[in-house]
Formats: C-alpha cells, sequence, structure tokens
C-alpha cells in the first residue's frame, strides 16, 4: 500500500511512504489547511499517518501560512503543499485592508484547490492558517473536522468552530465552548515514535546513563529564557540534594552556549539547542520541567510522564494555563507561574522539585495520573472520525448525481 500526496498544481504524484499491509482497500482525498507552528503541524501528519495505515491510498493537498517552519517540515516529509497570503487578524485598524485582501485571496485559492482535487474531506489544524479553507469547504458543502488541542480556544478556532462539522478537542473541558455534540475529547494526535521509542534507546541517543534517573527540562522549540536562567540557578543546589539525577536541558540556540559551559563540569548533566529526537528525550525522562504548550503536554501524557509546568507568561489569553490547569486537576502536574526572572523561578521551583525527585512514590503517582488522561490512540480515533464524515459525504454526492440524472431523464 501507498501513501501519495496530490499536488494540486498537476505535477506527478510523490510517493512518501510504504505502509505495512492488512489495511482497508479504499481512496481517500483530503484536504488539510493550517501551520505556523509546529502544534500546527506535528498532529495533523499523525493523523496522515493513521489514514495512510488503513487506506489503498492516500491523496493529499495541504494549503499552509508563509512561516518557514510549514514549507521546512512538510518538504521533509514528502508532501505537496500551498502557501497562502493568509495572515493573523491585527487589531490595529490600519492592518485590517491588508488582511482583508490576503484573506479574499486565500478564499478563492483555497476553493480553486478543493474542487481541483476533488477532496471529499478537510482536516483543519487549527488557527488562522485553517481560516479560508474552513470558509470555502463550507460553501461548498464539504465536511470539517477541526483539531483544538488547546482547552480554550482561541478566536480563530471559536470562530471557524461555527462551520466545523465536528471539532476534536484534547481534554472535556473544552467541549463547552462548542455546540452540543460537535466537539469529541479524542485527543491531540501525536507522532507513532512517542510510543514506541524505550528508555534505552532515548539514553543512547542523548549518551546518558539508563541506570539513572533523567529530569528533561524542555522550554520549547525556540527555548525559554526565564527557564534556562532558572536551571543555572539551580545547578548547585540539585548537585547537593539529587546528585543521582541526570539534567538533559533543551535550551534554544540563543542560550546554548552559557548553559552547556555551566552544565560541563557536572556529570549526566547536558544541554542542546534543539532536537527532532523529542521521542527519545521524554523516553529516556524520570519527570519534566515544561511550557506548557498543548502538543507538548500530549507529548507528556501519552508517555505517562510527571512534569512540572511553567505556562507562557506572554500570552494575554493565558491558553498555556489553561491547559495545565487540565494535567493539575488530574493529578499528574505541579504548576507554578514564570515570574520574568531566573531567580525568582529558580526559588519558585525548589519545592516542586523536591516533590517530583525527592518523592519517589510521589512520583509514580503523578505519572500513573499523566498516562490516564493521556490519550496515545488520538490519531487513529480521529482518522476514523474523519473516514466516517468523508463516507457520509461521498454517499450524499452519489445520492446528488443520481437524482440529477433521473430528472435530465
Amino acid at each position: 500500500m501507498t501513501l501519495v500526496t496530490k499536488n494540486p498544481s498537476r505535477k506527478s504524484d510523490a510517493e512518501i511512504e510504504q505502509v505495512a499491509p492488512g489495511t482497508t482497500a479504499g481512496t481517500l482525498r483530503i484536504a488539510v489547511a493550517g501551520g505556523g507552528t509546529g502544534g500546527h503541524i506535528f498532529p495533523a501528519l499523525a493523523v496522515l499517518k493513521a489514514l495512510g495505515a488503513r487506506l489503498s491510498q492516500l491523496d493529499i493537498v495541504w494549503l499552509t501560512t508563509t512561516r518557514p517552519i510549514d514549507s521546512k517540515v512538510l518538504s521533509q516529509n514528502r508532501i505537496s503543499y500551498l502557501a497562502q497570503p493568509v495572515r493573523p487578524f491585527s487589531s490595529k485598524p490600519w492592518h485590517w485592508p491588508g488582511f482583508w485582501l490576503a484573506w479574499r485571496r486565500s478564499v478563492n485559492l483555497a476553493t480553486r484547490t478543493l474542487q481541483d482535487a476533488g477532496s471529499d474531506v478537510l482536516l483543519a489544524t487549527g488557527g488562522y492558517g485553517s481560516g479560508p479553507a474552513v470558509a470555502a469547504a463550507a460553501k461548498l458543502g464539504m465536511p470539517i473536522g477541526m483539531l483544538n488541542p488547546d482547552a480554550a480556544p482561541g478566536l480563530a478556532n471559536r470562530t471557524m468552530g461555527k462551520n466545523a462539522t465536528k471539532v476534536f478537542a484534547q481534554w472535556d473541558v473544552t467541549l463547552a465552548h462548542f455546540k452540543p455534540n460537535q466537539a469529541v475529547a479524542l485527543g491531540c494526535p501525536v507522532r507513532e515514535e512517542f510510543l514506541t521509542t524505550d528508555k534505552g534507546k532515548g539514553c543512547e541517543i542523548f549518551k546518558l546513563d539508563p541506570n539513572r534517573p533523567v529530569l528533561l527540562v524542555n522550554g520549547g522549540s525556540q527555548g525559554s529564557r526565564n527557564i534556562n536562567l532558572a536551571m543555572l540557578e539551580l545547578a548547585e543546589w540539585m548537585t547537593g540534594r539529587f546528585g543521582n539525577w541526570q539534567v538533559l536541558h533543551v535550551t534554544g540556540q540563543a542560550d546554548f552556549d552559557q548553559v552547556r559551559k555551566a552544565f560541563g563540569k557536572r556529570p549526566g548533566w547536558k544541554a542542546v539547542a534543539f532536537t527532532n529526537d523529542m521521542p527519545a528525550a521524554l523516553a529516556c525522562s524520570a519527570a519534566v520541567i515544561s511550557r506548557a504548550g498543548a502538543s507538548t503536554l500530549a507529548e507528556i501524557t501519552a508517555t505517562g510522564k510527571p512534569s512540572i509546568l511553567l505556562p507562557y507568561p506572554y500570552d494575554k489569553q493565558k491558553h498555556q494555563n489553561d491547559n495545565a490547569a487540565a494535567l493539575v486537576k488530574a493529578g499528574a502536574a505541579i504548576v507554578i507561574d514564570d515570574r520574568l526572572d531566573g531567580k525568582a523561578n529558580a526559588d519558585a521551583l525548589k519545592e516542586p522539585l523536591q516533590t517530583l525527585l525527592g518523592d519517589e512514590a510521589k512520583r509514580a503517582a503523578m505519572a500513573d495520573a499523566s498516562r490516564q488522561i493521556g490519550k496515545p490512540n488520538s490519531a487513529q480515533a480521529i482518522a476514523e472520525a474523519l473516514l466516517a464524515m468523508a463516507e457520509q459525504y461521498k454517499q450524499k454526492n452519489a445520492v446528488t448525481r443520481m437524482m440529477s440524472g433521473s430528472r435530465k431523464r
């Protein structure tokens, strides 16, 4: 069986993956819309892989933003894409003419693309990059599935949700933000590697001792200066109290040299600027310090890790605070506010670290709670829902064509 991408510019299809046999015979033509961040790309990729494992052929067209991460990730996965001129909405009136011009162009592009590709269903990844395609699909009567991994939907998702056939939420708390029976808590899809990489492999990749516990510190792909400075303040304190623990710290590029030099004299303390091997990083860890992005929390809970969360403090809507609250309620995480200062954050982290690193029973209980709230089969569940939506749409179109043919006769 092959998974293929369909290029709407009518170039030849590109085979991107060989998938194991034993799948469902059939073809699905799916459109994906959105991008701009890893959180808007990787969950959709996981769904596509789950679909590809079920079908004899999967035709994909992806409408993206113009941000570099979209072209980089989709090119690496050999998926054809079209970049839309759409831009985020601005509250500044002098930006509105440019926004609406880009919006109209993007809706027209999405309409032509969906019609040209003959898509059976649209998967919206959420955020402003999905908006034009959702508007186009709604006008065409096409079923729309929208990913909403954040606990509280943002403005773009609340607006698009009015046209969505189904909203795929991560947590039950999100359901109240949408129409009755429209949203379903199926989780946030994660890459298969998060479920298949083991501790030994993770320690091998990062050259860590598998016989010693590992604390993973992750400030996101760009890193977090506030968290980085806190760890520099905590290094001596942690070494004195938790000398058996190793630290794997994803710093981001800006502070990498400073953190690496500070960690250099501490056995088992390792800094990396960025890693594509987050599945391995989580696999080898026994506890996590992290931001509270929706996709990150999906990965943490799918792998059953206890965590200390510092939600991103500069978001006016405080989406990460809402995300973190879902884990706290389940007993899977401890949350502290980012004080915007390295030393203040270090002081605030000492008590949670004492709890998490110093109490093995507490850590095990939190890990179990994390595992309970996680939904490792989210991609498969969403794939099944999309297939059902597409099949209903095909049947409806078949009936329409039959009735149209009868009237002509």
